[in-house]
């Protein structure tokens, strides 16, 4: 990914630090981030103190911004392939925008649709990225697939009311497709779930169960409670974290 902003905007600026910590939590899944800003060394190591940005700067001048068509714009994002073709790029997006850009990207989705269009999750996709928070231990931090070979998400197009006899059947699944410790499934709770109704069902599932701290990408729709598959409970198969099969319990 590429951002470029001008030494002098502010608004570049707190894009560049939005991307930082983006780039510190996708960096692991692959994301690379260069910044090229606008202005004399001085101006952009300044900026660089301030912003506290770890990956690449380069400091851009008039015939760079001219070649790339920078110059009319106070801020751009470009996100680029491996190799070096540009596959998205805007000059008009907020922070939201460009989290849900980045697990596009990550999970090869990126595309000049809409960032609310329906593309979802797919057989051969990499599971994608979000933050989750441990019930049982109470710690936080991206989802953890490395070492699982199936994934069920229970998505938030379900009422609270359905959960528990949803997760009796889930339970029974589990308990019929789980042979050794080494493949239990891990559970995902939807970040619109309270964490009052999961610790409520937890316990009768007889798996690892972590709770979405947001939505949860290509599966979920970030805008309302209807998620993206018309049932609600999902079950993965995965290979060194690419999705094999996919099927739902409920």
């Amino acid at each position: 990914m590429l951002i470029y902003f001008r030494a002098t905007s502010e608004e570049g600026l707190r894009r560049a630090n939005h991307l930082e910590s983006l780039y510190r939590q996708y960096h692991p899944q692959g994301l690379e981030a260069v910044a090229v800003i606008n202005g004399s060394a001085a101006e952009v190591e300044k900026r660089v103190q301030q912003s506290g940005i770890s990956y690449p700067v380069v400091v851009s001048n008039r015939e760079l911004d001219r070649e790339l068509v920078f110059e009319d714009h106070e801020y751009e994002i470009f996100f680029v392939s491996p190799d070096n073709h540009v596959l998205f790029m805007s000059v008009v997006f907020m922070p939201d925008d460009l989290r849900q850009l980045t697990e596009r990207y990550l999970t090869g989705h990126i595309s000049y649709f809409s960032s609310l269009d329906q593309s979802r999750l797919q057989i051969g996709d990499k599971f994608p990225v979000f933050l989750v928070q441990d019930v049982v231990h109470n710690r936080s931090g991206p989802v953890d697939i490395s070492a699982r070979k199936t994934v069920i998400i229970i998505s938030a197009s379900c009422s609270a009311c359905s959960l528990v006899p949803g997760t009796e059947i889930i339970s029974k699944w589990v308990k019929d497709h789980t042979t050794t410790s080494e493949n239990q499934p891990l559970v995902i709770f939807s970040s619109k779930f309270t964490s009052t109704e999961v610790q409520k069902v937890m316990p009768g599932l007889n798996a690892d169960v972590v709770h979405a701290r947001e939505p949860i990408p290509l599966v979920e729709n970030r805008i309302s409670l209807n998620g993206l598959f018309d049932k609600y409970v999902l079950v993965l198969s995965l290979d060194n974290g690419v999705v094999t099969n996919l099927t739902s319990i409920l």
